[in-house]
């Protein structure tokens, strides 16, 4: 029963974590060449902690419509309207 309790607090606690891979896959789809390098998280972050966002990754999370959006269209559509990220990790 131990175990059990533990485990759904890892789970529900787990939710906390801002990683968002279908952001990085959409990116990487519509600027596949971005600088001739595969792009990474510091695409919208900088420093070790995921919470930190460049000012790209501001800019991108504040056209989003919502917390985690899974609507690839809209994602690309702003994707897009920002263009790719020349300046990095900070900006």
């Amino acid at each position: 029963m131990r175990r059990l309790v533990i485990a759904a607090v890892i789970v529900l606690c787990g939710g906390s974590v801002d990683a968002r891979p279908l952001y990085l896959q959409i990116y990487q789809r519509t600027f596949p060449l971005d600088g001739g390098q595969k792009s990474k998280c510091n695409i919208c972050h900088f420093g070790d902690s995921k919470q930190h966002r460049n000012g790209y990754g501001k800019r991108f999370e504040a056209k989003l419509s919502g917390k985690n959006v899974k609507d690839a269209e809209e994602i690309r559509r702003i994707l897009l309207e920002l263009g790719p990220n020349r300046v990095r990790p900070q900006d």
